[in-house]
């Protein structure tokens, strides 16, 4: 199965194991990779910005 590229909420909330709400929380408090607005409602985080952020996360 190919990888998608770009990552929903769902998505990002499933790999990091945590709820929607905590995913807003730490997008809101910007602890999040940036995300990218395709619209008005539809928010979307690069799958290679979250990969990096990950593993950067993990060397703290």
């Amino acid at each position: 199965m190919e990888q998608k590229p770009l990552l929903t909420p769902d998505d990002l909330a499933m790999l990091l194991g945590i709820s929607r709400t905590s995913l807003w929380r730490l997008q809101q408090d910007e602890k999040l990779p940036e995300a990218i607005r395709l619209g008005p409602r539809m928010v979307r985080w690069r799958r290679e910005s979250v990969e990096k952020w990950l593993l950067d996360y993990e060397q703290m």
